[in-house]
């Protein structure tokens, strides 16, 4: 009787430790589920900066060639501290892609590996008028 009793409280045993790790790794999924959605909500924010400055960078979007990219980091300005962001613009054919990277850097696992998220919008010069027209997002 008390062999069977503790085989039953070995099998309790490992059952809780796998609950356990189990909620563990909930934990950490969900860590990272949130640290990918700060980053990637960044990235759209900083798109959507240049967009609604559109006016400032006309100029300068209607000088690049086709295949040459601007960087326009300096004049987007990310207000959390942890999370640096960069911003480019890239012409193909008649489109600009305003195009952002967002990531975190200054923590021991992001020495390791760096998480990172992109956020591409496309914009197109309408023919008859005087300024851009937004396309939407893309891959």
């Amino acid at each position: 009787m008390s062999v069977i009793m503790l085989c039953l409280l070995m099998a309790l045993l490992f059952m809780g430790r796998g609950l356990c790790n189990f909620g563990w790794q909930e934990g950490e999924n969900l860590r990272q589920y949130r640290e990918e959605m700060r980053l990637r909500l960044a990235a759209e924010s900083a798109v959507e900066t240049v967009w609604g400055d559109i006016t400032d960078y006309e100029s300068r979007f209607d000088s690049l060639s086709d295949g040459q990219k601007i960087d326009l980091s300096e004049q987007v300005a990310v207000r959390d501290a942890d999370i640096e962001t960069r911003v480019y613009a890239l012409r193909k054919v008649k489109k600009v892609y305003l195009i952002a990277c967002a990531f975190q850097r200054g923590t021991e696992e992001n020495d390791i590996l760096e998480s990172h998220r992109f956020a591409k919008g496309v914009i197109e010069k309408v023919n008859d008028k005087e300024h851009y027209k937004w396309l939407g997002w893309t891959d």
